[in-house]
């Protein structure tokens, strides 16, 4: 069974978190609460936590990327 959030239904464009990822500028950071996540100067989303450090080249991808993030840490 896969877990659920109320943004599933509402949809990404309400979630606090891809509003935050949607309004970064090139060189800006936003932390996440254990999540950065940079837009660099190539136009790529450098997501870091922790233990590992990947690239999206959209917003859906980080968005999605970070929600399996937080999900993992949940449970």
């Amino acid at each position: 069974m896969e877990q659920t959030h109320i943004y599933d239904y509402l949809g990404a464009i309400e979630d606090p978190i891809f509003n935050k990822i949607s309004n970064l500028e090139v060189g800006q950071v936003v932390d996440l609460g254990g999540v950065t996540v940079l837009l660099n100067q190539f136009g790529l989303y450098e997501v870091e936590t922790g233990i590992s450090h990947d690239c999206f080249r959209s917003k859906k991808q980080v968005y999605e990327g970070v929600s399996k993030y937080f999900s993992l840490i949940i449970w």
